[in-house]
């Protein structure tokens, strides 16, 4: 996805066209920030999996891992990763909607 917006955005400037280039700097930025997302869940994954009894949890939790790592640069290809993805698409929907309510 992102060398397709890079690849989109170069066209756009080789072309000067402004509102097409700041449109996909902006999809470069949310991509940013959920690639960040995804890299603290997996960090929570692999805490919670340090300090987890269960073997069935640290499973789960392992899986868990595993589906964020491949979506992270990849598009879902299993069930687990697409609720994954939605998962983390609704987190930081709200999240930034909240940002932004306090900033107004």
């Amino acid at each position: 996805m992102r060398a397709l917006i890079q690849d989109k955005l170069s066209s756009a400037k080789s072309v000067a066209d402004g509102k097409a280039e700041s449109l996909h700097r902006s999809f470069l930025g949310c991509l940013d920030i959920l690639e960040e997302v995804i890299d603290q869940h997996i960090a929570m994954c692999a805490r919670d999996m340090e300090n987890e009894t269960s073997l069935t949890r640290k499973h789960q939790l392992n899986d868990i891992a595993d589906a964020l790592i491949q979506i992270k640069t990849n598009k879902p290809a299993t069930f687990l990763q697409g609720i994954q993805l939605t998962w983390l698409y609704s987190y930081v929907r709200v999240w930034l909607t909240t940002v932004v309510w306090m900033t107004i």
